[in-house]
C-alpha cells in the first residue's frame, strides 16, 4: 500500500491525459492518522486530480477500509475547493443548514467536519472567483 494518496499521484506522469485530469478519488478519514483525508484531496488536488467525492457529515464509508471514520465531509471538501480557486456552485451556508436533516432523522450517527461548527469565514471573501 502507498504511504498517502499525495504520493499516488505524485507517480502519474507528469504530463497527464485530459482523462488522467478528471480521475475520481474517493478519499477516506482513515484511523489512524485520522483526519487526513481533506488533507490527502488537498495533496491530490495539487497534483492535478479534479474530480472527488464527499457525504454530507461524513456519512458512510467503505467495507474497504477498515477503521475508517467516514468519508470526507462535503461541506469542508466544497470549502477546500473554492479556497483552491475552483467554483463548486454550492452555496456552503445553505448545506450546512442541511445537516439538520440527518441529525434529526438519525441521531444516533456522528456527523463530522469543521465548518458546520464554526460556519465559513465572515471577514474575507473565501469564495473562487468568476473568470
Amino acid at each position: 500500500m502507498t504511504d498517502s494518496i499525495a504520493a499516488q499521484v505524485a507517480a502519474l506522469p507528469k504530463e497527464p491525459t485530459p482523462e488522467l485530469k478528471q480521475m475520481w478519488r474517493q478519499l477516506f478519514d482513515k484511523v489512524p492518522p485520522g483526519g487526513m483525508g481533506i488533507a490527502n484531496t488537498a495533496a491530490a488536488m495539487d497534483e492535478g486530480a479534479r474530480v472527488f467525492d464527499g457525504s454530507l457529515g461524513g456519512l458512510g464509508g467503505c467495507p474497504f477500509a477498515p477503521g475508517a471514520t467516514g468519508n470526507v465531509v462535503l461541506e469542508d471538501l466544497v470549502y477546500l475547493c473554492e479556497t483552491k480557486g475552483f467554483r463548486t456552485g454550492i452555496d456552503l451556508d445553505r448545506l450546512i443548514e442541511v445537516r439538520a436533516i440527518p441529525e434529526a432523522e438519525m441521531p444516533a450517527e456522528r456527523l463530522y467536519g469543521t465548518l458546520a461548527k464554526s460556519g465559513p469565514p465572515r471577514t474575507f471573501d473565501w469564495r473562487a472567483s468568476v473568470t
